[in-house]
């Protein structure tokens, strides 16, 4: 009975501290240096697009938290061959979940899955001089899925400055005819970003500003 009651204090206290835990939503921009990989995507170039939207900043125990995002996000390539060349261009909403570890003041190191909503795709391209368009959303699978890996530093108690790369899981290509020649394409995404934060709940003892 005495072992239950110490138990049961125990895991209480812990829950205790666990509450008075910092809880924060900002916004969140920046850069993508986007790319496909994968079979058949030896012509993809790479582009440069941007990336923004909306964060939470969850304290869960000691140096741990969860960051979540819902984010807008532009993606794809540039390609090129000796007749053409064009960019395959994939907008995504993302939702990141990525649990954060602080290994020294301020600096964290980052992990997680994300989702990816399809929004639109577009193959832009030109041959001989002539400009073309084209959607290709039906050939392009309507969700996408990743593993985040990255870091950040809080540059201030409501700013921070994050790197991360997203490695695709799923072969983004949707269609019998990209089947049939073996074409196997994933997202590769490396993200620059600053977030500015709001504090709706301070560590027990910190003002909040």
């Amino acid at each position: 009975m005495k072992k239950s009651i110490l138990i049961l204090l125990s895991v209480s206290l812990i829950f205790m501290g666990c509450a008075n835990q910092r809880t924060m939503v900002g916004a969140k921009f920046g850069v993508n240096l986007a790319d496909i990989g994968g079979d058949k995507a030896d012509s993809f170039d790479g582009k440069t697009d941007f990336h923004g939207g909306l964060v939470g900043n969850f304290g869960i125990c000691d140096n741990w938290t969860i960051e979540p995002g819902l984010i807008y996000s532009r993606q794809g390539s540039d390609y090129s061959d000796s007749e053409y060349s064009g960019s395959y261009d994939l907008d995504y909403l993302n939702i990141p979940v990525i649990a954060q570890y602080e290994v020294a003041d301020n600096f964290t190191l980052e992990a997680g899955p994300q989702f990816g909503i399809l929004l639109s795709a577009k193959d832009e391209f030109s041959i001989e001089g002539e400009s073309f368009e084209e959607d290709v959303k039906d050939n392009t699978k309507s969700m996408d899925f990743g593993l985040n890996l990255g870091a950040g530093y809080m540059i201030t108690d409501n700013i921070k400055l994050s790197a991360s790369y997203n490695l695709g899981l799923v072969n983004l290509a949707d269609g019998t005819e990209l089947d049939d020649i073996g074409v196997s394409w994933k997202n590769n995404v490396i993200q620059v970003s600053l977030a500015a934060f709001l504090k709706i709940t301070p560590i027990k003892g910190e003002s909040e500003d």
